[in-house]
């Protein structure tokens, strides 16, 4: 996110949480990270607070089963729909972080091809 940011433009400095960052970056709309990953991004992000903050196992379920259903709703394949249903709480936050932190890669990789290709 700090690179989405930056290459806008935006000092990361200025957006210290993760959900500021969040924000910020959704208005600038980076290619490949849609809406629904960055609300998956910021879902994942509420159970990562709940776990660090408070260790209040029903709460982090809550969250995981969003989590779960906003992750599922992203995923087209069958088999991997159900190896999102068989994963534990704790699998399923870190392999929706993954695939949120993999876009958000993409992203920035595409915007560096882009201005390597539109350098003089």
């Amino acid at each position: 996110m700090i690179s989405i940011l930056d290459a806008r433009g935006k000092d990361p400095k200025h957006y210290y949480y993760t959900s500021d960052k969040i924000k910020e970056c959704k208005k600038i709309e980076p290619p490949i990270v849609g809406k629904e990953i960055w609300d998956l991004f910021e879902k994942c992000c509420k159970v990562r607070n709940e776990l660090v903050h408070s260790l209040d196992e029903a709460l982090v379920k809550e969250k995981s089963d969003i989590v779960r259903e906003a992750y599922l709703a992203l995923t087209e394949s069958e088999v991997h729909k159900q190896s999102i249903r068989d994963m534990n709480d704790m699998q399923l936050v870190t392999s929706a972080f993954y695939y949120c932190g993999m876009n958000l890669i993409l992203a920035d990789d595409n915007k560096a091809a882009s201005s390597e290709c539109n350098s003089p």
